[in-house]
């Protein structure tokens, strides 16, 4: 069975900065991982993480995944993760896709990562873009001095069973993972473990 990890947000809020941050700090020796992109960003993964071990697929649109290409996908790399990366609408296709009888012993769903660009906020909460539950919420290009703490408050409320990091940019994710104890041996299997109790 694979886990299936969701990298989602708006466009430009740096969904794929996240995920070759990520990718850094969780990947494991030998581990197969798909990776699925859906839509086109302006930043791209790093060459460095296309592999034999890694398999990068993108996509234009959710409505381009099916069933029966993602049962290929998976027969064919026999990932131990897949990670998909979209956006809020594509959220919904992918939780009926991956929650459809196809994929009810192959995959499950581990974690929901919300990424929030801190420009997109307002926009965010006005327009409730993140009301499917997230594992953890990240505010990145935090700056405390713009940011009105009644955002902030509205996001945990919103997400009251999650993490929340405010970060000024990617490369503090592993030290704020650290500090909250969800850095180990094995990152991955970890963190879920301990959200899993916390929750």
């Amino acid at each position: 069975m694979s886990e299936v990890e969701i990298i989602m947000g708006l466009n430009h809020s740096g969904k794929t900065l996240f995920l070759n941050t990520y990718l850094e700090i969780t990947n494991v020796k030998e581990e197969r991982i798909l990776l699925i992109i859906v839509g086109n960003g302006n930043t791209k993964l790093e060459n460095k993480f296309k592999n034999v071990y890694i398999k990068v697929k993108m996509f234009n649109s959710i409505f381009e995944i099916n069933e029966k290409k993602l049962n290929y996908l998976i027969n064919m790399y026999k990932p131990h993760r897949v990670l998909i990366e979209g956006d809020y609408l594509s959220l919904k296709n992918i939780y009926k896709l991956i929650g459809s009888h196809e994929f009810k012993n192959s995959l499950f769903i581990t974690s929901i990562i919300d990424i929030i660009n801190s420009k997109h906020i307002s926009r965010v909460l006005k327009y409730r873009l993140n009301k499917i539950g997230s594992n953890i919420v990240i505010i990145n290009n935090f700056d405390r001095l713009k940011i009105n703490d009644e955002y902030i408050k509205n996001i945990r409320l919103r997400n009251i069973n999650s993490f929340l990091f405010c970060i000024e940019d990617f490369e503090e994710i592993y030290v704020k993972f650290k500090n909250y104890g969800l850095v180990k041996s094995g990152f991955h299997k970890n963190i879920f473990k301990y959200l899993k109790e916390y929750i």
